[in-house]
């Protein structure tokens, strides 16, 4: 049903027993457009998007997925999940289009697990996971601070240097923006513009303070809340760098190297952003990433992602949106390449393949396991992948 309309005129079109048959059918919840849950239900993290599904289903199980799925075939409507990315798996379970539940894992339906780790959601609901676990903690040596912008430049170069023999224990992001809004930043820096590096060293604490060293010492910074602290703690920062409801279009590319073409877009295209709360984001990768089995994520040997990180709260979306599409393609011409699933933005310009983009080339072996897995492309409210031969 490929027609956009009102959720409650797909209703109307839908059989009423059948529509009961399947609240009758779920463990879960089954939640319509005149349902108080609706306006709950149907919010996702990103502000911008503002759907409004016929049906909304809250599964339990597996089963439920598989009852969601068949009755979504049986009525010729699209079907979009709503899930995340997870690293560092042992195996998954994975609902298929013809509703059966497969256990994917390096010995047993090794095509499967291979896609499913890179191929966005093409090939069916994941209902359980299993990871591999890491003794973490529970306290670590946490790395914030935040630089004057007047300096930007030093602790780019600084930072990439440091980064090139980083031990594997240290994780860190540099995020050229502004000092975020948000305990315990004081009143008078929140919004100040400002160069972030901030991580963890996952490894002895004491250990981890020598590693972080070099980068607390490029400057004079505005705050240094580099301190030991609970792991946990590292996670609920990220929660409220990027609350729920604003706005956001996050893009992203892929590079070998920090050269000065690259350095000179982030600074320059970081003043231009016309949203205040935009930011350009220095990733280093390495370490563990792609140290596991063989998988469809075509990017793991490159040494750094950037992002460009529309965030926004103004009314009018078209100058964020086009400044990070037009941050992206200058990021392109200087050498960037690839793209991050879940950083490809909001929209796609006629000047880019997002699907290109982020399979890169593992896209030919995905469209295999595409055809014997979901050959009729139930799910394709994604990053889509066309079956081999259609």
């Amino acid at each position: 049903m490929s027609e956009r309309k009102h959720p409650l005129g797909t209703i109307a079109e839908l059989d009423e027993e059948a529509i009961k048959g399947l609240d009758e059918g779920l463990r879960g919840d089954l939640i319509l457009p005149d349902s108080e849950a609706y306006e709950d239900a149907r919010n996702v993290w990103n502000g911008l998007i503002n759907k409004y599904p016929a049906i909304i289903t809250r599964v339990k199980g597996a089963t439920d997925v598989a009852t969601a799925i068949q009755f979504a075939r049986e009525n010729d409507l699209e079907v979009s999940i709503r899930g995340g990315a997870h690293d560092a798996l042992r195996s998954v379970e994975v609902v298929t289009p013809d509703g059966e539940l497969r256990k994917a894992s390096p010995d047993h339906d090794e095509a499967l697990f291979w896609a499913a780790r890179g191929g966005g959601g093409n090939f069916g609901v994941v209902t359980n996971f299993e990871f591999e676990l890491y003794e973490v903690g529970p306290m670590v040596q946490g790395l914030g601070i935040f630089y004057p912008a007047a300096i930007a430049d030093d602790v780019l170069e600084s930072f990439g240097e440091v980064m090139v023999d980083a031990p594997e224990e240290l994780t860190t992001i540099l995020i050229n923006g502004h000092v975020p809004n948000l305990p315990p930043m004081p009143d008078e820096l929140a919004g100040t513009d400002a160069v972030g590096v901030l991580g963890c060293y996952a490894g002895d604490p004491e250990e981890g303070a020598e590693v972080i060293a070099p980068l607390r010492d490029i400057g004079d910074p505005l705050i240094d809340m580099s301190d030991v602290m609970p792991y946990e703690m590292l996670h609920d920062l990220g929660t409220q760098m990027y609350p729920w409801g604003r706005k956001y279009t996050h893009r992203s590319v892929f590079v070998d190297e920090l050269t000065d073409d690259v350095h000179d877009i982030i600074l320059e295209q970081t003043e231009a952003a016309p949203a205040p709360m935009a930011a350009i984001a220095v990733w280093p990768l390495g370490g563990n990433i792609g140290h596991g089995p063989d998988a469809a994520y075509a990017w793991d040997e490159k040494q750094y992602m950037l992002t460009i990180e529309g965030n926004w709260e103004e009314f009018q979306n078209q100058p964020t949106l086009d400044w990070a599409a037009e941050t992206e393609r200058l990021l392109r011409d200087a050498g960037g390449e690839g793209a991050y699933a879940g950083f490809t933005g909001v929209e796609q310009r006629e000047w880019e393949d997002w699907t290109e983009q982020v399979y890169g080339d593992s896209y030919e072996r995905l469209t295999e396991a595409k055809a014997a897995y979901d050959p009729e492309n139930v799910f394709s409210q994604n990053i889509n992948i066309e079956p081999d031969g259609a």
